[in-house]
């Protein structure tokens, strides 16, 4: 893998923040002699420049933990970790590029949420997805732990959402600019005033789930942009707690994706459920 270097920096430094590649990963590269600079072998304290070519010579899913859960001649879904966008525009690396730079993104997951990702492989299965996505008929549910509870009638949020400068706003009236954005909430575990929640997002706007909890004092443990930044230092939590867990399809039948109606991919969260119990 060949990145161009956009600052000049330290390179250890310089992968783990504006890469994610973690650093203990980068260490390991190095050793092995597994990282080049201009075509030369570096050391932990090389230093970068910007326009200098850097090589990685390590599989993708070595730098990257994602996993494929479902592939065929359209779609691939992928179980996307977190510190890695699924399009970027900034970045060397993105899931795209480490998957196919080919292939499409219907949807995105933010940098620092995981989960459950698909991809369409042509132009007709985007189209499909696009529709499907459009229309509610595919759906997104995620696992996420909250500081504070929901109130015992609180299921369904109902709001206005805008999205400028990187950061989403929330209004309970219809302003210009903004649109309905629908969160269902399903409250699992309740303790020491931490929920344990599991969301269906109904409407998919940028930072919606995060932007829209918190709207309702419902923070996302680890959220660094909308949580409670003194419980995140309290925990000493640096990412936020919410992973995509499940997708389910439904096409009709005359879809060019219709073998996937009705069907349900997941992703296991029994490490998110133990760390609720451990508050």
């Amino acid at each position: 893998m060949k990145l161009i270097c956009k600052k000049n920096y330290n390179l250890i430094c310089y992968l783990n923040e504006m890469e994610g590649l973690g650093y203990n990963k980068i260490q390991a590269l190095i050793r092995k002699k597994d990282i080049r600079v201009n075509g030369n072998k570096v050391k932990e304290d090389c230093k970068i420049f910007i326009g200098d070519v850097i090589e990685l010579f390590a599989p993708n899913n070595f730098l990257f933990k994602y996993e494929i859960i479902y592939e065929d001649d359209n779609v691939v879904i992928v179980n996307k970790p977190q510190k890695l966008e699924v399009v970027s525009e900034t970045k060397n690396i993105s899931l795209i590029n480490l998957i196919n730079p080919n292939y499409y993104a219907v949807h995105r997951l933010d940098y620092n949420t995981e989960g459950l990702v698909v991809i369409a492989k042509n132009l007709e299965s985007k189209k499909s997805l696009d529709e499907a996505i459009k229309n509610r008929k595919v759906d997104k549910q995620y696992v996420t732990i909250c500081k504070n509870t929901p109130l015992l009638n609180e299921k369904t949020f109902k709001d206005y959402h805008i999205f400028n400068d990187g950061k989403a706003k929330i209004s309970n009236k219809k302003l210009d600019g903004y649109s309905e954005i629908i969160t269902k909430v399903e409250t699992l575990k309740i303790k020491n005033n931490f929920s344990l929640l599991l969301v269906d997002l109904i409407t998919g706007k940028s930072h919606q789930i995060r932007s829209h909890l918190a709207f309702h004092n419902l923070y996302v443990l680890g959220d660094e942009k909308y949580g409670d930044f003194n419980i995140n230092k309290k925990l000493n939590l640096k990412n936020q707690i919410l992973r995509a867990v499940k997708l389910t399809f439904h096409f009709d039948t005359n879809d060019i994706l219709y073998n996937l109606n009705n069907k349900t991919f997941s992703v296991d969260y029994t490490d998110i459920q133990n760390y609720f119990e451990s508050l």
